[in-house]
């Protein structure tokens, strides 16, 4: 198994047990001023520049729970989460995500749920940010992510992406994106 697929499976169980655990009321000691379940180490805090606040809640829990168990300070990358949410939203092929636009949209939906960034992280995996987009490695809001959501939403209305047939091509929109959020050959790669 890849250390990826261990991180994914890391944070899918840690956060599957933290809500059952918070669920049942179940504190270590009940006069105590902190709960280990929800005083949990914090991420650096990061601002969301489109509706996506559900990728970014999803990624810092994340981020909190790898600080709280190693002291190991990670900076996920919600664009490539974005990324990935928006491929199967143009294409369709979004079984089971809860806020899918059907394929005669003209623009995106943003919005989403913290089950919709698990599956699209058990699918694709996680990245860091500064991997994914080198220049937004430090940056407290992504620019990035408007840039993208104006070009696609423009492709989806009036260029390559408004032929609905050319959605289900998953080369063609993985293109779109690619050129939407300015990859480098090496990250498209």
């Amino acid at each position: 198994m890849s250390p990826l697929s261990r991180a994914v499976r890391f944070l899918a169980a840690a956060s599957t047990l933290a809500l059952a655990t918070q669920a049942t009321g179940c504190a270590s000691d009940p006069s105590s001023q902190t709960d280990d379940i929800t005083d949990v180490a914090n991420s650096k805090v990061k601002r969301q520049a489109i509706g996506n606040c559900w990728e970014y809640a999803s990624n810092g829990w994340g981020e909190a729970l790898r600080l709280g168990h190693s002291g190991e300070e990670l900076n996920l990358s919600e664009s490539y989460v974005t990324y990935w949410h928006w491929l199967e939203e143009i294409s369709g092929g979004a079984a089971g995500m809860s806020a899918v636009a059907s394929l005669d949209a003209d623009q995106l939906s943003t919005g989403g749920f913290w089950g919709d960034a698990a599956e699209l992280m058990r699918r694709y995996g996680i990245m860091d940010e500064g991997k994914f987009i080198p220049e937004e490695a430090e940056a407290a809001r992504s620019a990035r992510q408007s840039s993208a959501l104006s070009a696609i939403n423009t492709s989806l209305k009036s260029g390559v992406l408004s032929d609905k047939a050319k959605r289900k091509d998953l080369t063609v929109v993985r293109a779109e994106l690619d050129k939407a959020w300015q990859l480098s050959p090496e990250v498209s790669k």
